[in-house]
């Protein structure tokens, strides 16, 4: 496993495999089985695998968030080494923004999808995304690009982002990754105490009630935070191909895929998750 710091490294070791095709993982470190699920879905569909690590502070809304999310890039290496992953992608700041004036430069995403669910509560979030997303995909040039539907409304954006810019790659999504009580893996998990832990398995629930019972929503809200859950930032049911509100007293008549997202804050941990609800 090779292991890049610079672009031009990087780059001049990708330009030696023009014959072979290339599936870009983007991850912000800190991996766990959700990330090695995406790393094994790459090496299903391309014979070079490249997994770029980059906590992407452009993203970040809230600096307290940034500085407190988790990183080991020692572990992560191991991690990725054990997977027989051809190349890591592990800049800083300063090589991704060798310029310094990225602040100049904006990739707004498509309104509907952004001003809603995650969008709504952090705020230039996804143009941040975009941003680095946009970076990655013009120095790595990959035929394939995997993103986990844990954050839907971010796979949903980049779909819309490849599509509006002409990008020659495809998007290719993976499955959420749950523990065994159901919450979905996410490196945030890691800031959470053992109880906060047993608790968060709730989200999950929550989820799956909804999916079940959806006029039952404003009580499943009132029942998180009963049990111990600091804020519910959102819990609603929307159309799966355009991210619109769905009214849940109208869902059985919904002809397209419908989920049901949710935001929660827990020990000053924010965890996002989603359940698909239903098929056309």
């Amino acid at each position: 496993m090779l292991v890049f710091t610079t672009i031009h490294h990087l780059t001049s070791f990708l330009a030696q495999q023009t014959s072979k095709t290339v599936a870009l993982v983007p991850t912000m470190g800190s991996l766990h089985l959700g990330h090695l699920s995406l790393v094994q879905k790459a090496k299903e569909v391309a014979e070079i695998v490249v997994v770029s690590i980059f906590v992407n502070k452009k993203q970040f809304n809230n600096l307290t968030d940034y500085q407190s999310y988790p990183k080991n890039l020692s572990a992560d290496l191991n991690l990725l080494q054990q997977q027989k992953v051809d190349a890591v992608f592990a800049p800083d700041e300063t090589e991704m923004f060798a310029y310094g004036n990225e602040n100049n430069f904006t990739i707004s995403p498509h309104n509907d999808l952004e001003n809603c669910l995650c969008g709504k509560f952090r705020l230039g979030h996804f143009a941040g995304v975009c941003l680095i997303v946009t970076k990655l995909f013009n120095i790595v040039k990959p035929n394939f690009a995997i993103f986990g539907e844990k954050d839907f409304q971010q796979l949903t954006i980049i779909k819309k982002m490849v599509d509006y810019f002409n990008f020659n790659l495809k998007i290719i999504s993976a499955p959420t990754i749950r523990n065994e009580n159901g919450l979905a893996l996410s490196s945030r998990n890691t800031l959470l105490s053992q109880n906060g832990l047993l608790l968060a398995s709730k989200i999950y629930q929550a989820l799956s009630e909804v999916a079940k019972n959806p006029t039952e929503i404003e009580n499943i809200k009132n029942q998180l935070l009963m049990q111990g859950f600091s804020l519910v930032e959102y819990l609603e049911i929307r159309n799966s191909c355009n991210l619109s509100l769905i009214d849940p007293a109208t869902i059985h008549l919904q002809k397209q895929p419908t989920r049901v997202f949710i935001a929660v804050v827990l020990e000053g941990v924010r965890l996002i998750d989603n359940f698909q609800h239903q098929l056309s």
